[in-house]
């Protein structure tokens, strides 16, 4: 699957599928960029995640931390 250059959040560029857009910073997130910033644990509003595998795995993370409890 072919991707558009995507600007991140610390000004690189990108040819890779970021798992999300900040609104806030005004820029794409890669995965490291999103532990980094502590988006999923600060629970950001302005955070918009893209279709990525990234998410589906996580779901399927938490789904067994769920039914091991």
């Amino acid at each position: 699957m072919e991707t558009k250059p995507r600007r991140l959040i610390d000004g690189n560029i990108t040819e890779r599928l970021p798992v999300g857009y900040c609104h806030y910073h005004n820029g794409c997130l890669t995965v490291k960029q999103l532990i980094l910033h502590k988006c999923l644990k600060r629970q950001c509003k302005r955070l918009q995640r893209y279709p990525n595998e990234f998410w589906e795995k996580r779901a399927e993370r938490k789904h067994k931390e769920i039914v091991k409890s």
